[in-house]
Formats: C-alpha cells, structure tokens, sequence
C-alpha cells in the first residue's frame, strides 16, 4: 500500500510540474509585446476615454518643495530596456550623480513609475499620469524618488534597491530642456509615435511652464551641492 501511494504521489508530481510548465508557456504578458505597444493609443490620463480625457489645464504647478523631499534625488540613466508590470513602468538605472540620498555613483538601482499598457473597451491604450513619457535608453535624468520597503527577509533576496517615483505631477526629467511638439486635444495620437518626446503638452504656455519647471528644480539642486 505504501508502494501504491509512492508511485501515486510521484505521478501526482510529475503532472503538477507539467501542468505549470504548459500554464506558464502558455501565459503571454502583451503589456512589454511591442506589436501591442505600436497600436497602443496615448491616455495621458489613466482613466476615462482614450485619446479625450486629457488634461484641460495648461498651467504645471506641480510642488517644487515636495519634489526636493524625496529620499533619492540623483542623476541617472536607463541600464536596459524597460520592463512593464504592477501597472507600472520598471526601470533599472544607474547612478551617475547623488544630489541627495545614499546610493552611491555607478550602482544600478529599480525604479517604478505610474505607466502602463492595458486594454480598454478593446482598445490598447498606454495609461499614463505624469506629463513625462518613459525614459529613453542613452539619455540622463534626474529622478525624485523613495525607497520601498519590504519585510526585511524578502528584501534580502533583491538585486537591488527598489525605489517608487515621489509624486503623480513629476518625478523624473531630462537634465536639458526640450520643446516637444504641442499636441491636439482633439486628435488620438499612437504611443509609438510620441514615445520619443521627453514629455506630453496640449498648448505651448503648458510645454513653457513644464520648462520653467525643471528650471526651478535644478536651481534648487544647485544649492545642494553648495
């Protein structure tokens, strides 16, 4: 009988382990598919109609002061291609410059953002709650950003640090400033042929006053290393 229960079990096994493979292969995550990433319409809000919903405002009045709170405050670039998951846009970046904060220059770290692709009322959409798209392989950034916590025994076994953006309004940008064409509320634009602007505007006293921004910020950061 114990025999019997053996050889049960074993074979018990033996198709778990075959079902999870065949599961496994099976599944496909369509959010880093880059076919589905070319037809996916720009929703700069995550929510409501794709390519309609946008904001109405043109001031960008984000907090400067909550901003330079963030625990990590550093210059950085992109380590590889970024990865989508949790809803969100995961980059593995290296430190080039510390403005604030304990990394050190040349480690790599995890940073997640709000940015994601999903599918709406059968449409792919590429939600997005920050006027800034996704950082660009090859370029510099300076990010704003906390450290996530995890129970200590999980945290063990990371990579690296993990970080999550500081805010909604901003929490990343180029060190230069860039003038993006000013796009139409009116029109449906494909995530594919934007994902290269350093960020999103809908009028030019917008795009002006994201600029004025950043300016504001790096005179801050400047004091910082003062």
């Amino acid at each position: 009988m114990k025999k019997f229960f053996a050889v049960f079990f074993i074979l018990l096994l033996a198709v778990s382990v075959a079902f999870s493979v065949a599961t496994k292969r099976s599944f496909t995550d369509y959010s880093n598919d880059e076919n589905v990433q070319n037809r996916a319409v720009l929703n700069y809000i995550s929510t409501g109609i794709p390519g309609k919903d946008v904001d109405e405002s043109d001031d960008f009045q984000p907090s400067v002061e909550h901003l330079l709170d963030a625990q990590l405050i550093a210059e950085v670039e992109p380590g590889g291609k970024a990865k989508w998951e949790y809803e969100a846009c995961l980059d593995t970046l290296k430190i080039k410059k510390v403005y604030k904060g304990d990394a050190k220059p040349g480690e790599l770290i995890d940073c997640y953002n709000k940015a994601f692709f999903d599918e709406f009322n059968g449409k792919w959409i590429f939600g997005n709650v920050y006027h800034f798209m996704p950082m660009q392989e090859g370029k510099t950034y300076i990010i704003f950003a906390d450290k996530k916590d995890y129970h200590p025994a999980y945290e063990q076994t990371l990579e690296r640090k993990v970080y999550v953006m500081k805010c909604d309004d901003v929490s990343f940008f180029g060190t230069d400033m860039t003038e993006p064409p000013v796009l139409s509320k009116k029109k449906e634009y494909l995530y594919k042929d934007v994902k290269y602007y350093e960020f999103i505007c809908y009028s030019e006293k917008q795009r002006d006053g994201i600029n004025q921004f950043k300016k504001d910020v790096i005179r801050e950061l400047a004091k910082l290393e003062k």
